[in-house]
């Protein structure tokens, strides 16, 4: 291609160099693993021979961004600019302006489309300039080293050796490691093989099958390899650890203790003050240290720990199949909190949008709920756990309601939890792109400048009057209101126990011990929720005004003072 001059490769490496903000802070812990590498000495066999016996999941993968990550230009649909305009921001070094002659292959669909180009020495140039898909226009962007910046993530079977790589995008192998020993494995089954037995446990265990986040975060991730060289893991294989040996991600701009401010503020590229991504490609980092990150461990290291749990806190329990006994998960060799392929389908069958594995809430709403939709009935006397789901929804809780909040019998659809939770904060070529995978609530005035929040895309002057500052203050005073009032009364519940005295494992109950025991279980599910009244301040104000109704009973009749007039 005569247009394309090798200087863009060695501008690419100038530019490479002051794109990425090393770590200052401890890098990635290595991911858990006990999932087989890929057996030694496989090769790279290819997608399409994978289809040969996996046809379904390649024909969902087909239909997912990972099939067209990368596409020629031949292929029909692919090039999605408009290249007889934006020469402004397809314009060369020399001056000249690149066409869609010179483009050999395309880069991403969703939120933005790159072009790659063929140079004199046989590689490849991302060329300047991108396509915004929502816009439908040409930005200036910069050039980017294929080799340096790209070509990890962005295709399968790369060899850093020889520069080479099996089969553009992320193929099957991308993900499940090197496949001939796999596939020879397979083909030397006997006909009328027992599916339960050594020989296909053999060929289970010669390719990668791991519910391991890292397989996702050695790509969905930002930093660099240790020597600064590439903008991805070198040396990661899948099934393996990902440490620090092969990646230095990158972490949120901190001043150090007794370092002095600077009188120019730092602007932090990747991370907004909280914490939250600013970019794509940093899913994994915000994951590490979220919730749904740490899931497992909460679990192991809780005293009151039990393997029903794992429903809900581990991956590999959740995924498990028990076709062979050796790989049943117990509370004790769970490996994996709750990882990507948790709420994301990896072949992309289930639920289109986002590749989720179901439709978006009752994603959420299948742990973050108290019943087990029906399966666990709330006993009046018991505890009452993640009770989120029945909060929202205001089902009939002990005979209180229904009172569904406002957000959920919206007659449009949602706000679901992903709406506040998952806020979109980072750009790919938007701000607001991608939600943030840290799943923490960003309230109005609490954000940065330009950061968005949890509220006013919904709630703000244009749609219901409704300023920042009166949105966070709502926050404030119904959350403050809900646990003064919770505090007040789980005080006076002790003291009405303590002067009942009764026998929790007594058959025959007084009355008085049977109300205080439904006061436990109401003020059990205020707290369970978590959220102190902002999933349904109506339901919330419903069970503890019943809750109060009660103990106002409770103490008259035992002639106790309660904790409202003590003070």
């Amino acid at each position: 291609m005569k247009r394309i001059l090798i200087a863009w490769l060695i501008l690419s490496v100038l530019l490479f160099s002051v794109s990425v903000t090393l770590a200052s802070q401890p890098p990635l812990p290595p991911s858990q693993s006990g999932a087989p590498t890929p057996p030694e000495g496989a090769e790279y066999v290819g997608t399409e021979t994978c289809f040969q016996c996996h046809s379904e999941h390649y024909r969902d993968w087909s239909d997912t961004l990972h099939a067209s990550m990368i596409q020629s230009t031949s292929v029909p649909g692919a090039v999605l600019a408009d290249f007889s305009v934006g020469d402004e921001a397809r314009t060369l070094e020399d001056g000249s302006t690149y066409t869609l002659e010179d483009v050999v292959y395309t880069m991403g669909s969703k939120y933005r489309q790159r072009y790659i180009a063929a140079t004199e020495d046989g590689g490849f140039v991302v060329l300047p300039g991108q396509w915004l898909t929502e816009s439908q226009q040409w930005v200036e962007y910069a050039s980017a080293d294929w080799l340096k910046d790209c070509v990890g993530c962005h295709v399968t079977g790369w060899d850093l050796a020889t520069n080479e790589f099996s089969e553009v995008s992320i193929g099957c192998e991308a993900c499940h490691g090197a496949g001939s020993v796999h596939v020879e494995a397979a083909r030397a089954l006997p006909e009328g093989v027992d599916t339960a037995g050594p020989e296909v446990q053999q060929v289970r265990q010669s390719i990668v099958s791991t519910v391991d986040a890292a397989v996702c975060g050695a790509c969905h991730t930002r930093g660099t390899s240790p020597d600064g060289e590439h903008g991805y893991p070198v040396g990661y294989v899948v099934g393996g650890p990902l440490d620090e040996t092969m990646f230095i991600p990158v972490t949120p701009v901190t001043t150090e203790e007794g370092e002095e401010e600077s009188e120019e503020e730092v602007v932090d590229p990747y991370f907004w003050p909280d914490g939250t991504e600013k970019m794509h490609r940093q899913s994994y980092l915000a994951w590490l240290d979220s919730a749904h990150g740490n899931a497992l461990s909460t679990i192991q290291d809780s005293d009151h720990g039990a393997e029903y749990c794992l429903r809900c806190h581990s991956t590999d329990y959740i995924n498990q199949d028990n076709v062979f006994p050796e790989d049943t998960v117990t509370l004790e060799n769970a490996q994996f909190s709750l990882t990507c392929v948790t709420c994301h389908d990896p072949h992309g069958a289930s639920y289109p949008v986002d590749q989720l594995q179901r439709e978006s809430y009752e994603l959420c709403a299948d742990c973050h709920q108290g019943t087990d939709d029906g399966g666990r009935p709330v006993m009046v006397g018991g505890e009452i756990h993640h009770a989120m789901r029945e909060m929202f929804e205001g089902v009939s809780f002990l005979g209180i309601g229904p009172t569904p909040s406002r957000h959920f019998s919206n007659e449009s659809y949602g706000p679901i939890c992903a709406s506040c939770h998952m806020v979109g904060t980072a750009q790919s070529a938007n701000v607001g792109d991608i939600g943030t995978h840290t799943f923490n609530i960003i309230l109005p005035t609490q954000n940065a400048e330009g950061q968005p929040d949890s509220c006013t895309g919904c709630h703000n002057l244009e749609h219901d009057d409704l300023a920042p500052e009166d949105l966070f203050f709502y926050v404030q005073i119904t959350q403050e209101d809900t646990r003064e009032r919770w505090q007040i009364l789980t005080e006076d519940l002790a003291a009405i126990n303590e002067a009942g005295d009764w026998d929790p494992e007594a058959e025959e109950k007084p009355n008085a011990q049977r109300l205080a025991e439904r006061v436990h279980t109401l003020l059990s599910f205020i707290r369970s929720d978590g959220s102190w009244g902002v999933h349904n301040a109506r339901y919330t104000d419903q069970i503890l005004r019943e809750a109060e109704d009660l103990v106002d009973e409770l103490r008259d009749e035992l002639e106790l003072t309660g904790a409202t007039e003590t003070e």
